[in-house]
């Protein structure tokens, strides 16, 4: 008798997003080693992003490809909130996992309800405002976090606020910033940045695409940055080597 061969389904964000892309070769690198079929749906947003109208516009239609994965169509479902969920909140996701009923299910980056995860660790945050006190000295750190909305960005965002008390330096809201995990959160960093111009030591971002567009924003205000100003990313995206400083 013939050895079943399963059949994986894998959501993930935007095939143009280098999370979304990592998740995407682990998995089909993994699904080659075990002969699974692997069958994987660019779902980009499940809600569109803001930033422009014409992609607003259109990109709420990569959503009907949830429907595919209905009524038993695979024999397990892998899910990646990290990038697709990044602007609601897990109710709107557990929503949606609902709909496979009993198909085994597994989320990446967020912990949804009692389904299974793999998940990161979030003290990473915490190691970085250590390194950033204990090497740079700094004191006044901001913190450019993701979408208040993502439980990821919430989880990273009290790593920061639990190490600044760690090490008795007082919460400041004036330093810290809500953006979006993307490129495009320059004018946030931008306020940011000017709000505190002159009295900030140190940026402490939620992930790399963040830190890339802190990057821009700095250098336009004629900041050396490793000199004038401490940056910190998170996540090591291959893009994040290419900076200068890496």
């Amino acid at each position: 008798m013939a050895k079943k061969r399963y059949t994986v389904a894998l959501f993930v964000g935007c095939m143009e997003n280098e999370f979304s892309e990592e998740v995407f070769l682990g998995a089909a690198h993994t699904a080659e080693q075990l002969d699974v079929n692997l069958v994987v749906f660019p779902v980009k947003f499940i809600e569109t992003i803001k930033h422009n109208l014409i992609t607003e516009k259109y990109q709420y239609q990569y959503n009907c490809m949830f429907s595919y994965a209905e009524n038993h169509s695979f024999d397990a479902i892998v899910i990646e909130t990290a990038v697709m969920g990044k602007f609601v909140t897990d109710n709107t996701i557990f929503e949606i996992l609902q709909k496979y009923k009993d198909t085994p299910i597994i989320t990446i980056a967020e912990k949804i309800s009692n389904y299974p995860c793999v998940a990161f660790s979030s003290n990473g945050i915490e190691q970085e405002i250590d390194h950033l006190v204990e090497c740079h000295h700094a004191e006044r750190i901001g913190f450019v976090s993701g979408p208040s909305s993502n439980l990821e960005a919430v989880a990273r965002y009290n790593e920061y606020k639990k190490a600044l008390l760690k090490h008795n330096i007082p919460f400041d809201q004036n330093l810290v910033a809500e953006g979006d995990f993307t490129e495009e959160c320059g004018e946030v960093i931008s306020r940011l940045l000017d709000r505190n111009a002159g009295e900030i030591d140190a940026v402490c971002f939620a992930n790399d695409s963040m830190a890339i567009a802190g990057y821009k924003q700095i250098a336009k205000r004629g900041l050396v940055i490793g000199k004038d100003i401490c940056v910190t990313g998170f996540d090591d995206i291959p893009a994040a080597s290419a900076l200068a400083p890496a």
